[in-house]
């Protein structure tokens, strides 16, 4: 449950408003009508297409012969096919993966996993128990994100086991268990993909 509280609460502190168009808001408002129809209708597309959709008023029933997206356009595609809550887990990690660029400039390498440290201590019940493994940097969209496991003591004082974890230069995030594997799959398919899990 608190992982859950975790994950939301970080998606709402992570997300911020600014007039300047995001990679992705660019993407979707350089689509034509026909690519926007396209990939609503076959892929779901991702938020910014679904929000393009909607400004230019489109009504994608107007394009019965629109074809399926051929392999190479689905290879340029990270969120083609994906659920709603797929895709808000991979724009997540996303948003990790461009703020750690900065912090690695800033600070270096090992800079950088200190500070990821700092981030996920942040997130546990206790965090002078923590104990960090398998610390690495992976590439991730156009950035970089900091991935690895963690093991710290839960309010009764015994360690909970290893549990992978996804940071960025400000921002960390654990994996959410569920006892549904669907739902456990895709609220962490960022991590998954970032981290090579």
């Amino acid at each position: 449950m608190r992982s859950n509280i975790i994950f939301f609460s970080i998606l709402l502190i992570s997300g911020c408003s600014t007039s300047k168009l995001t990679t992705h808001e660019e993407q979707a408002s350089r689509l034509s009508n026909l690519e926007l129809c396209k990939r609503i209708k076959y892929g779901g597309g991702n938020s910014f297409q679904q929000d393009e959709v909607y400004t230019r008023k489109l009504d994608c029933s107007d394009y019965p012969k629109i074809t399926k997206l051929d392999n190479r356009e689905k290879s340029y595609d990270i969120y083609y096919g994906k659920s709603a809550m797929e895709r808000t887990s991979i724009e997540m990690v996303i948003s990790f993966s461009e703020s750690l660029p900065p912090v690695i400039s800033a600070k270096g390498r090992e800079g950088a996993l200190n500070q990821a440290k700092l981030n996920v201590e942040s997130l546990l019940k206790d965090p002078y128990s923590a104990k960090f493994s398998e610390l690495r940097i992976e590439k991730f969209g156009k950035g970089k994100v900091v991935c690895g496991k963690v093991n710290a003591k839960n309010s009764y004082g015994g360690y909970t086991g290893s549990t992978d974890f996804v940071a960025g230069g400000n921002v960390a995030a654990l994996y959410i268990d569920s006892k549904y594997p669907d739902i456990e799959r895709q609220s962490n398919l960022g991590m998954i993909m970032a981290c090579k899990l």
